[in-house]
């Protein structure tokens, strides 16, 4: 959670945007600990951000959605990320061949959007 805020934060802080963090509830218990976790980095900051910086650029609450709600970007989101793990499996050398039609267009569709910092380099996204 740390990195993804981090990395959120600064795509925030470079296109001048305010931003707040939906998530997908998991039960009960693990809902709490996802709140909590957000709630600590809100309220202490990250290595990459000062708190005061998150208190700009996030709402001060996490939304918790249930998955029978259809929030669209949730859905995106569901069906972007096993095909975005296994590219970076990919590219890390732990997995050698893909060989669903799917991956390889997701991956193709998705690997040039990086976000440029305003320093001009790279952050991939897979």
């Amino acid at each position: 959670m740390q990195y993804l805020l981090g990395s959120y934060c600064q795509f925030l802080q470079a296109a001048g945007g305010r931003g707040d963090i939906i998530v997908e509830s998991r039960g009960k218990k693990e809902d709490k600990l996802i709140k909590a976790a957000f709630e600590h980095f809100y309220d202490l900051g990250l290595e990459s951000i000062p708190s005061k910086d998150m208190r700009v650029l996030l709402d001060s609450e996490i939304s918790i959605k249930d998955k029978r709600d259809l929030i669209c970007g949730l859905e995106l989101a569901d069906m972007l990320a096993l095909p975005a793990k296994w590219g970076a499996l990919h590219e890390n050398g732990v997995v050698e061949k893909l060989s669903s039609n799917f991956t390889l267009k997701v991956i193709g569709a998705i690997r040039p959007k990086h976000y440029k910092n305003p320093a001009g380099s790279s952050k991939r996204l897979i």
